[in-house]
């Protein structure tokens, strides 16, 4: 891929999250800063690994993101102070991407 080409997309999604993040402040919502850190640290790697570097530029602009709103983080209660409620679905979602996870990586070695 040409880099005019990545650095143009680059541009647009930054843009592009920028007027979310224009938009979303008219809003009563507020942004999850850490999650877009989270998803910018998973993304870069992903794309610079399988050579797709659309997915690491935007991974890259998603870290950038995060890290320019660190102080906007919101902390996530300790385990301890969840209602079971809340604590049975992070389980019940924590075991299907382990199964998921797992799953992917059996039929990989089968199929390679």
């Amino acid at each position: 891929m040409d880099a005019k080409l990545i650095m143009i997309i680059g541009i647009a999604l930054f843009v592009l999250l920028g007027f979310f993040v224009f938009v979303n402040k008219k809003g009563k919502r507020t942004m999850n800063y850490r999650a877009f850190f989270v998803i910018g640290v998973t993304w870069l790697p992903i794309g610079i690994a399988i050579q797709n570097y659309v997915l690491g530029v935007a991974g890259a602009c998603f870290m950038v993101l995060g890290l320019a709103n660190k102080k906007k983080w919101k902390e996530e209660p300790d385990w301890k102070d969840m209602s079971p409620e809340i604590r049975r679905k992070k389980l019940i979602i924590m075991g299907v991407l382990t199964a998921v996870l797992i799953l992917g990586i059996l039929l990989f070695i089968i199929l390679r």
